[in-house]
């Protein structure tokens, strides 16, 4: 089953929730604001989708692109 782009954005997103509590709540040691823990994750699952898109979309054409030839020889005029 190919993996969808959505699915690969919500694994970042909770990845990086997770990322950002034990942040808040161990190293920081600051109240967590629910407010400010859903606005940043809704704009990395955002960002992440964003990217894959673009990766998906350029990705293609750059691997298809054959190799420039540069002549390495002695001229013949």
């Amino acid at each position: 089953m190919e993996n969808s782009s959505f699915m690969i954005g919500i694994a970042i997103a909770v990845i990086f929730v997770l990322s950002k509590f034990i942040e808040k709540k161990y190293v920081v040691k600051e109240d967590i604001a629910v407010k400010h823990m859903v606005r940043d994750s809704l704009l990395v699952y955002v960002s992440s989708i964003a990217g894959l898109f673009v990766i998906n979309q350029v990705g293609e054409n750059v691997s298809l692109a054959s190799p420039t030839v540069a002549f390495t020889g002695t001229p013949d005029f």
